[in-house]
């Protein structure tokens, strides 16, 4: 038997049929570790099956102790990475061990800190119980019960240390005070109904436990004082009592206790005895049952409720001098009034103590759900645990509004949250305008880039502009801003008509340069060369198209995407430009009525108004799930990507965010500017430029460049 302050530590060991006779830590299985109050101390229980056990069981007990007594972050957190680290060993151990030659293991941790309710946490086929005031409770565990009823618990929680690569150990809280015995053992050990086990338990302590071959049980008793129990001081509880609902006993129990104590006195004090009622002595009177209300020791109604403490309580006998009738009724009603006063501040004292437990409760959950999201590798596992952990830090807070830590914790989740949706908050410092136009009809449209240099379409003035970037791509130089096309200008012997999009067409095929071309409404293409100036590309067919949504180029092929006419049309250059007839891409039947952009990189993405994204390779429709989305996307504008681009990004106005999506329709990041003037809600146009790390936008009357890195 070992003691830590308030906490009596009994071991038991039966290895091989034999019982050990050792100090607990000394026993081969078994942790304890003091780490500061502020930390607590660990205490943990190890069991190994196989060849190597009694190595495995030293080695994983040497692992959890030394990183609790290393790490300095949350306790819940540096639990999960003890038993993590832990369990890796033991996997890459058995990965290097013959068949038949690996061993596994489970190991149950607790963690007490004064104060506060026990942290435990587990990872494999351990139990544990609860016992104090005749209740019994048996705690999450991967053990399996006969009796009683075990929690429902994910399979991973259950699977034996060694056996995985990577784990979910189970992390939970549990009021631990002073009188309960909390019992961390193997399972079969517990294999005994719930009466049975508190009998054996409270009687004789974990000998009473079966002397089962090779198993292991570890016993923490909280004492009132060092070495006694409360059994030992005081007298229990009544078994019927709630045990670790997370409340305390109401003020109104106690100060009932009180109330009923100090108005027995009053009784004694002030009844007018018989001799001065009748001139003779008084009778002794009869006992009186708690609860009783007549005799001569009865309680005032207004005190002897239903629902007040039965608790027994020894009431003083106290005389005072001789009276007058009317001094001792205002001495009475003085008392009384005392009594009032003090059980009222009483309660309110209680009441205070009851709210600053549940507060700190609901921290401490709050933490660990939030340690618990911080550890998850899946995203929606992540999410639930962080929406648990917001939802309790809430409830800490209608307690106490202004706590520091509640505060700070709740911003902590807040942050986590954003990190498991992906979200980059942009600052306005990250939001840097390079152009702002000033023409009272601007109507931004699509953005492109060729490394240098940004084209912007301006469908209101209609206007094509060029802006030349400086080196870092954050900036335009000065005077790199120009006009290069405007509705009405004469090129090639054509007027120019409605500006309709504008597209890069990279080299390909017979297509010997890479270069901006622009729709005009006469379904001619003008194409710009920074050496050559402007020139037009005749299209064959344009008035057959429905309507050109938007326009692409690949490999020196020309895009048209017509969705009123459910078609992605293909020009392959020829003659001065594309007057070959053009072939239907798609080999799948979609409905393109929807569609608003589409982004080419030999594959096609098409975005739809209601934010699906349709991929077509070689033609033919795939599977895009478009995965990890928090919310979905709301009537988006536009969607990039080429050949050089390892990702997909879209405008989503609606959200006020630029959606970073993976090729294989996973969802990335999330870059989101809530600013008072709801720059982001008028997006227009993307282009990224990943080796510049920059992202350039078009939004409202602005060109504007954001940094791709938080």
């Amino acid at each position: 038997m070992a003691a830590h302050a308030n906490i009596q530590v009994n071991a038991r060991r039966i290895l091989n049929g034999e019982i050990l006779g050792a100090e607990p830590e000394d026993l081969g299985n078994i942790g304890i570790c003091h780490s500061g109050r502020e930390r607590g101390s660990l205490y943990l229980v190890v069991e190994a099956q196989g060849p190597q056990r009694e190595d495995v069981e030293a080695m994983l007990v040497d692992t959890i102790t030394g990183i609790f007594r290393r790490t300095t972050t949350s306790v819940t957190a540096t639990l999960l990475t003890a038993l993590k680290e832990a369990n890796a060993l033991l996997f890459e151990e058995n990965r290097s061990s013959m068949r038949g030659q690996q061993t596994m293991a489970a190991v149950y941790c607790a963690v007490i800190r004064p104060g506060q309710d026990a942290l435990l946490a587990y990872a494999g086929p351990m139990a544990a119980v609860m016992v104090g005031d005749g209740v019994l409770d048996r705690l999450p565990s991967g053990g399996q019960y006969k009796t009683g009823q075990a929690p429902a618990l994910a399979a991973p929680a259950d699977t034996p240390l060694g056996t995985r690569r990577d784990i979910e150990p189970y992390l939970f809280l549990s009021e631990f005070g002073p009188g309960d015995m909390l019992v961390m053992a193997s399972p079969r050990l517990f294999e005994a109904s719930d009466e049975e086990l508190i009998n054996a338990l409270t009687e004789v302590g974990i000998e009473g436990l079966p002397e089962e071959r090779d198993s292991t049980a570890l016993a923490l008793t909280y004492t009132t004082v060092a070495g006694q129990t409360r059994a030992a001081a005081t007298t229990p509880r009544p078994t019927s009592a709630p045990k670790r609902s997370g409340q305390v006993a109401s003020a109104t129990d106690r100060v009932g206790a009180v109330g009923q104590t100090i108005a027995q006195g009053l009784i004694r004090l002030f009844a007018p005895k018989a001799q001065d009622v009748a001139g003779e002595p008084p009778e002794t009177p009869a006992a009186v049952t708690p609860g009783d209300r007549s005799g001569p020791d009865a309680l005032p109604a207004w005190l002897n409720k239903p629902g007040k403490s039965k608790r027994n309580v020894r009431r003083p006998s106290v005389r005072l001098p001789s009276m007058t009738g009317s001094a001792k009724w205002v001495a009475l009603v003085a008392l009384v009034a005392v009594l009032i006063i003090a059980a009222f501040l009483w309660q309110k004292q209680a009441q205070t103590q009851a709210r600053e437990r549940e507060f700190q409760t609901l921290v401490n959950q709050a933490e660990n759900q939030r340690a618990l999201g911080q550890a998850s590798v899946d995203r929606s596992q992540a999410l639930a645990y962080l929406k648990e952990a917001d939802s309790l830090v809430t409830k800490a807070l209608s307690l106490k509004p202004a706590a520091q830590n509640a505060l700070a914790l709740r911003d902590g989740i807040l942050r986590d949250m954003d990190d498991a949706k992906g979200i980059v908050r942009l600052t306005a410092a990250q939001v840097n305008t390079l152009y702002q136009f000033t023409a009272p009809g601007a109507g931004l449209s699509r953005v492109v880039g060729d490394g240098a240099n940004l084209y912007v379409l301006d469908k209101g003035d209609q206007k094509l502009y060029k802006f030349i970037l400086t080196s870092q791509g954050t900036g335009v130089q000065q005077g790199g801003a120009s006009v290069i096309l405007r509705k009405g200008d004469q090129v090639g012997g054509i007027v120019v008509g409605d500006l309709v999009d504008i597209a890069w067409i990279p080299s390909g095929g017979i297509r010997r340069t890479s270069n901006l071309v622009v729709l005009e409404g006469g379904g001619q293409l003008v194409e710009y060369d920074p050496a050559k100036g402007l020139s037009v590309l005749p299209v064959r067919d344009a008035n057959t198209w429905r309507k050109a949504q938007a326009t692409g180029g690949y490999g020196g092929n020309f895009y048209v995407l017509d969705n009123l006419a459910n078609a992605i049309l293909r020009y392959r250059p020829q003659g001065k430009g594309y007057e070959g007839a053009p072939t239907q891409y798609l080999q799948s039947k979609v409905d393109l009525a929807s569609a608003v952009d589409m982004a080419i990189d030999g594959d096609i993405f098409v975005l739809l108004v209601n934010g699906q994204i349709l991929w077509f390779s070689g033609g033919k429709l795939q599977t895009f799930p478009l995965e990890g989305l928090d919310k979905p996307m709301a009537a988006p504008v536009a969607i990039f990507t080429n050949t050089g681009t390892e990702d997909i990004y879209v405008a989503d106005p609606a959200n006020s965010r630029i959606v970073q999506i993976s090729k294989q329709g996973v969802m990335k990041k999330q870059f989101i500017y809530e600013d008072a003037d709801g720059t982001l809600q008028r997006l227009r146009g993307v282009f990224v430029d990943e080796k510049k790390n920059a992202l350039y936008v078009t939004a409202g009357t602005k060109l504007i460049q954001i940094p791709l890195a938080k």
